[in-house]
């Protein structure tokens, strides 16, 4: 199925299809369904509601929260602190998901707090790398 915002004359017209074939949704409620309805949504008869399309086709949807979900949970380790030549370096790390892999992909930004090798800044962030790139070049 697919939404699209329609004057009745024009659905019973058969300007965009058979007229049975489209069901009418006014007020965010409609007969008895959950849920909003809107453009680029898709009406589940299963769930008996309209819900978004799923960010990537691995993901499963969540009928208890109507929300898609990865079909493997986000790490949490969002960053880590180390000490090194420069004082103490504060690696956080950000995850995209790869869907030809069906995992989250790890790209590092880091952030070095000033400390006794000022260089006349108060912070420097690296660039962004893949963690391929970073175990690549050492760190």
């Amino acid at each position: 199925m697919q939404t699209i915002i329609a004057s009745r004359a024009r659905i019973q017209s058969g300007k965009e299809g058979n007229p049975d074939d489209w069901m009418e949704y006014t007020d965010g409620k409609g007969d008895g369904m959950r849920g909003p309805c809107g453009i680029g949504m898709t009406y589940s008869t299963d769930l008996d509601q309209f819900i978004m399309d799923p960010p990537y086709p691995s993901w499963i949807l969540n009928t208890n929260t109507m929300e898609w979900e990865p079909p493997v949970e986000k790490p949490q380790d969002t960053f880590q602190v180390l000490g090194g030549p420069i004082g103490i370096q504060t690696t956080y790390k950000l995850y995209d998901w790869d869907e030809d892999t069906t995992s989250w992909q790890v790209t590092l930004q880091s952030l070095v707090p000033t400390g006794d090798n000022d260089t006349g800044s108060d912070n420097y962030i690296a660039p962004t790398r893949t963690q391929a790139e970073a175990e690549a070049d050492g760190g």
